[in-house]
C-alpha cells in the first residue's frame, strides 16, 4: 500500500485544486488502495468444544454464574461457593 501510494504523483494530481477537491481525490485513492490491498475477514463459525463433556460445560457455566454473583455482592460466602464451583469445574475439565 505504501509503495502504491508513493508512486502517485501527488503534486500534479492535486495542483490548482481547492481543498475539498484535493480531499475527495485523496479519499478516493485511499479507498481504492484499501479495497485492493486489505483482505476481508471471513466470518468463522465458532467451533464447539468437542473435547469437553456436557457435564464439564455445565459446571463451567455454573462457575461463571457464581463468579458474577460474587462480583456483584462481594461476600465471603459467595467467594467460597465460587471456589468450590471452580474446583469442581477444573476437575471435570481434567477428567474429560
Amino acid at each position: 500500500m505504501k509503495e502504491y501510494l508513493a508512486k502517485i504523483d501527488w503534486n500534479n494530481t492535486l495542483k490548482n485544486k481547492r481543498a475539498t477537491e484535493c480531499w475527495n481525490i485523496l479519499k478516493s485513492e485511499i479507498d481504492c488502495v484499501v479495497d485492493k490491498f486489505v483482505p476481508l475477514k471471513k466470518q468463522g463459525k465458532r467451533s464447539k468444544k468437542n473435547h469437553l463433556s456436557k457435564e464439564a460445560i455445565r459446571k463451567i457455566k455454573y462457575k461463571q454464574i457464581i463468579w458474577k454473583r460474587y462480583r456483584h455482592n462481594g461476600s465471603e460466602e459467595d467467594y467460597s461457593i465460587y471456589k468450590e464451583a471452580l474446583n469442581q469445574a477444573t476437575a471435570e475439565i481434567r477428567n474429560s
